[in-house]
């Protein structure tokens, strides 16, 4: 027990300590942080701000090391709850995370942020259900909420209940109607249900809205994706490349930019910048597939799949790295092991649209043009009027290739390019159905162009890693 002198000490350099966080001097704070934990062992206060600190620095197993010193003098701590779930999550400890933010929530005054957090958790882990429990929770007390309403919308839109989706998105403009990122829901839940008027409009109103927000990374990656899905892909790049300048240490802004060159046509680029996004945060699943899907813009199956498997071994029922790595081994002609991994995935994997798009193509090259047709058509069903419609609508080109139904296929492709103007893939399957069509001179203007950007992008991936050594 620290004496009443000890004590008073330990306070004071508490209060250093909150001066230096508030400079962002970390190791300044951690310094002092840790002479107040050693003049006062049983300081709570000490301990929660200890944890943020290496919260905030990435330190993961130090963070919860303080929450575990913290819980020894108050069990029934909110915040060290809190932070405990925060780095459990980072470390891929789900379970674990959600039981903390399961306690968290039970505490009195901690009920959002726990439920907040477990959202985050369960929807980043596409375990959509759970998620509308947790926020349904929130909700059964506090109807007024538009937050939890915003995030109701986007758990349903996930689940393909676009009506629902429609109704709280509504719900939370109606409390909240400056809100942008309810205008943004209303947005995503109105072009569900194929009102792309109305949509249309909801996206320029969350862009209005956002625009009376001051200029921040959560900012710029709202209307980022705001831009992506109106289809103003070089704005949505510089939006994204804003704040990344702004904060370049967050794996999530590599991730953003690296995307908008991938929508873009910039495969190399994009795989730099998810490289990029695993090296900051080397446990997200998701940085990796992506870099898989670059990768396989750019031909290189192999490599591709090794970085599927790396994404895998950090989850092994990562829904994007499962596809991904499936639609790998079609593109390399290994089937059964194409098979395999399809036929090892989970019930969420199975409301993909890009499951169904890899299952119809695999049915298209072995030749089972009617097992294709109805996979393919499911995922068409899945998709929407987004990224996932274009794979869809690819691999409908494919089989109607395939049946030598070639103005058919044109129309299929023709729709994909409509969503994805620069994908390498879609512009050799629209040159295919030229040829088809016995339109040469165009089928080959096409497949020249695409080979000049496709040997462009070569050069600058091989420029880039032979720069990193």
């Amino acid at each position: 027990m620290a004496t009443p002198q000890e004590r008073k000490f330990a306070f004071s350099y508490v209060e250093r300590g909150k001066q230096f966080v508030a400079a962002k001097q970390y190791p300044e704070a951690l310094e002092a942080l840790r002479e107040a934990t050693r003049r006062d062992p049983t300081l709570l206060e000490a301990w929660i701000l200890l944890a943020s600190v290496h919260y905030t620095l990435g330190e993961d197993i130090e963070c919860l090391g303080a929450t575990e010193e913290a819980l020894k003098h108050r069990a029934n701590s909110g915040a060290a709850w809190n932070f405990r779930g925060l780095a459990l999550m980072r470390l891929n400890r789900d379970e674990e995370a959600l039981d903390s933010f399961a306690r968290t929530m039970r505490i009195e005054g901690w009920l959002v942020t726990g439920a907040r957090n477990a959202f985050f958790c369960l929807n980043d882990s596409e375990r959509y259900d759970e998620a509308l429990r947790v926020v349904d929770v929130v909700l059964a007390e506090q109807q007024e909420n538009g937050e939890f309403w915003t995030m109701r919308s986007a758990v349903l839109r996930h689940l393909h209940q676009y009506k629902w989706a429609y109704y709280a998105a509504n719900k939370a403009m109606q409390l909240d109607p400056s809100d942008p990122y309810a205008w943004f829901q209303l947005a995503r839940a109105l072009r569900g249900l194929k009102r792309h008027n109305e949509a249309l409009e909801a996206y320029k109103a969350s862009e209005r809205e956002l625009e009376q927000h001051d200029v921040s990374p959560s900012s710029l990656r709202l209307r980022t994706l705001i831009l992506r899905e109106q289809r103003r892909f070089s704005e949505a790049l510089a939006a994204s490349q804003q704040s990344k300048t702004l904060e370049p240490e967050t794996a999530l802004n590599w991730n953003q930019v690296g995307i908008a060159l991938l929508v873009l046509g910039r495969p190399a680029e994009a795989y730099i910048h998810f490289i990029r996004a695993t090296a900051l945060n080397p446990r997200k699943p998701g940085y990796a597939s992506n870099a898989s899907v670059a990768l396989a813009h750019l031909r290189k199956y192999e490599r591709a799949l090794a970085w599927t498997d790396r994404a895998l071994a950090l989850r092994p029922d990562h829904p994007s790295a499962t596809i991904n790595r499936a639609d790998n081994l079609v593109s390399l002609e290994r089937y059964e092991e194409a098979e395999v991994q399809l036929g090892a995935a989970t019930e969420i994997t199975l409301e993909h649209s890009g499951y169904w798009a890899v299952k119809g193509s695999l049915h298209t090259r072995r030749g089972e043009y009617n097992e294709a047709l109805v996979a393919i058509k499911r995922a068409i069903d899945l998709s929407g009027d987004d990224d996932n419609g274009a794979e869809a609508y690819e691999r409908m080109g494919e089989l109607l290739i395939a049946l030598e139904d070639y103005p058919k296929a044109l129309e299929f492709a023709e729709h994909g390019l409509e969503l994805r103007p620069y994908d390498f893939c879609l512009q050799d399957l629209k040159a295919k159905v030229l040829h088809g069509l016995g339109r040469e001179g165009e089928a080959d203007e096409i497949e020249r162009a695409v080979q000049a950007r496709l040997a462009e992008q070569l050069a600058l991936l091989e420029q880039a890693e032979g720069a990193n050594g």
